[in-house]
C-alpha cells in the first residue's frame, strides 16, 4: 500500500480553538472545551498523533452526538476518606473527569502527604502523561493509569481482554528536561496502528497477533479484526515468555487492577462499548496520585539528586557515537519547541475529517492552510 503524502501543517492554536469551538457547540461547557483541545493539542505538539486531533471526530465529537458521552457531566466524589477518593464520571469526556481527578489528588497529597484516586464510568482521557504533569508545579510526584476498550491479548493467548493500559510518572527534576514518562504496557496502542492505517503503511512484525496464532502487519485489516476480536494488540515482550511477554501482560493487570477493583468499576471486555450489538458507554476506569516530595525532606535537593541521576544515565557509554541517549520526555519536549513555530502535521483522513465537522457545526470561520 503506498504511503499517504498528503500531509499539511497546522498551527497548535487554530486547531485547539477548532476544537473547542466543535465542543462548545455540543453542548459542553467552557472549562472542560478547554481541557480536552488542550490535551489533544498537546499529544499532537509532543509528537504523539495517535492521540491527538485525529482521534477528536471518532472518539468524542461523533460519540456526543450519539448520545455516547455525556457532555454535560459532572464527576462526582462517591466516597472521600482522609488520602484518598473514588469518583463517579458519570459517562462524561474522559479529560474533564481526569484533570478533576487528578487535581483532588494533589490537593489530599497537600494534606496528606499522599493523595490517591480512582475513576468509574469515564471515557477515553488521551495522553496519560498531561495528569500526571500536572503534579510537577506542586512539587510532587504523579501517577496515572487508565484501562481501556479490549485490544490485547494475554501471554499465550490470542484473544482481546485488556486494553492497553498505559501508565505515565512524572517527577520535579532539577534538569534541562522534565521527567515525564507515559507509555502504554503494549508495544503499540491501536492509536498508532490507526496511524499507520492512515499514512498507508505496514505495521513491523510481532506488534499484532491473529486468531491463528500468527502476527499480522496489514493495518487496516487489523483495524477491522480487533473491533470482531479476531486480532489482538501484544503485551510488551512480545508472544514469548523467553522474551518477556509475561512481563508486560503483568504491568498491564495491575494496571487493570488499578483502574477498576478499588472503584468498583468495569473491566476486560465489559470495556468493549458494545451491547447486544448497539454502542453503549465505555465505563472507563482512571487512578491518579500524587505523593508530596516535601514531606521526605529538601525538594530543592531531591529534585538536584534526580537530575543528577538522569545526567548520568545520559552519559552512558554509547552503542555508537552518535546515537543519543534519551531519559523519557526529551524527544517529546523538543517535538513541542518545534511543533510551536512549524505547526503539527495533518494527513488527508484527518483533514477530511476537521473539514466535515466545520460543515456540521457552521465554523465558516476557519480557514486552514489545507484548504
Amino acid at each position: 500500500m503506498a504511503a499517504n503524502q498528503d500531509i499539511v501543517f497546522v498551527q497548535i492554536p487554530v486547531l485547539r480553538a477548532f476544537m473547542k469551538d466543535v465542543l462548545l457547540t455540543l453542548g459542553v461547557c467552557a472549562a472542560d472545551a478547554e481541557t480536552v483541545s488542550e490535551v489533544l493539542s498537546e499529544a499532537d505538539a509532543r509528537g504523539i498523533p495517535s492521540h491527538g486531533v485525529a482521534r477528536f471526530k471518532g472518539f468524542y465529537a461523533d460519540p456526543i452526538r450519539q448520545g455516547i458521552i455525556n457532555p454535560k457531566a459532572i464527576p462526582t466524589i462517591v466516597r472521600d476518606v482522609q488520602a484518598t477518593a473514588v469518583v463517579d464520571g458519570n459517562f462524561g469526556l474522559g479529560h474533564p473527569i481526569g484533570r478533576f481527578a487528578m487535581d483532588l489528588a494533589i490537593k489530599k497529597a497537600k494534606k496528606f502527604g499522599l493523595g490517591f484516586v480512582t475513576v468509574r464510568n469515564s471515557n477515553h482521557y488521551g495522553i496519560a502523561g498531561w495528569y500526571a504533569s500536572r503534579a510537577l508545579a506542586n512539587n510532587m510526584i504523579g501517577i496515572t493509569g487508565t484501562n481501556a476498550r479490549p485490544s490485547v491479548a494475554p501471554t499465550n493467548s490470542v484473544e482481546p481482554m485488556f486494553g492497553t493500559n498505559p501508565i505515565a510518572f512524572a517527577m520535579p527534576v532539577d534538569d534541562e528536561f522534565p521527567f515525564v514518562f507515559d507509555a502504554a504496557t503494549t508495544i503499540a496502542q491501536r492509536g498508532k496502528v490507526e496511524t499507520y492505517a492512515r499514512l498507508g503503511k505496514t505495521l513491523p512484525d510481532g506488534w499484532v497477533i491473529g486468531e491463528d496464532g500468527q502476527c499480522k502487519t496489514e493495518p487496516a485489516s487489523i483495524l477491522s479484526e480487533l473491533t470482531k476480536g479476531k486480532a489482538a494488540l501484544l503485551p510488551i515482550g512480545g508472544i514469548f515468555e523467553e522474551t518477556g511477554s509475561h512481563k508486560g501482560f503483568g504491568f498491564a493487570t495491575i494496571v487493570e487492577i488499578l483502574s477498576s477493583v478499588l472503584q468498583q468499576g468495569a473491566f476486560l471486555q465489559q470495556l468493549s462499548g458494545m451491547q447486544n450489538g448497539k454502542r453503549v458507554p465505555n465505563c472507563i476506569g482512571h487512578f491518579f496520585a500524587a505523593v508530596n516530595m516535601e514531606c521526605f525532606g529538601d525538594v530543592e535537593e531531591m529534585k538536584k539528586h534526580a537530575g543528577e541521576l538522569l545526567k548520568t544515565l545520559r552519559a552512558a557509554k554509547r552503542r555508537t557515537p552518535e546515537q543519543e541517549i534519551f531519559t523519557a520526555g526529551i524527544k517529546e519536549l523538543r517535538t513541542a519547541q518545534r511543533s510551536e513555530h512549524q505547526g503539527v502535521p495533518v494527513d488527508s483522513e484527518v483533514i477530511a475529517e476537521i473539514l466535515s465537522l466545520k460543515k456540521d457545526f457552521s465554523l465558516s470561520q476557519y480557514q486552514f492552510p489545507f484548504e
